[in-house]
């Protein structure tokens, strides 16, 4: 049985330089709620494209029929 790995599309530092650049300050919000928010919508990318971007830790088998499917 393989385990997933899920990964984050961005970090909490990426977060901060770009709230830093539209005039937020990072310093106000608390890493650990950043990284819940990116976690979550990591998960929701993938869910919005129907697929994961990241692989599991065993082997993987995926079937593509050429139909986005």
């Amino acid at each position: 049985m393989s385990s997933t790995s899920p990964v984050s599309y961005t970090s909490t530092s990426e977060v901060a330089i770009y709230m830093a650049q539209i005039g937020s300050d990072p310093s106000t919000v608390a890493a650990t709620f950043l990284g819940l928010l990116i976690t979550r919508e990591s998960r929701r990318i993938d869910d919005y494209c129907a697929r994961r971007f990241y692989t599991t830790t065993g082997p993987e088998t995926i079937y593509l029929d050429g139909n986005n499917s």
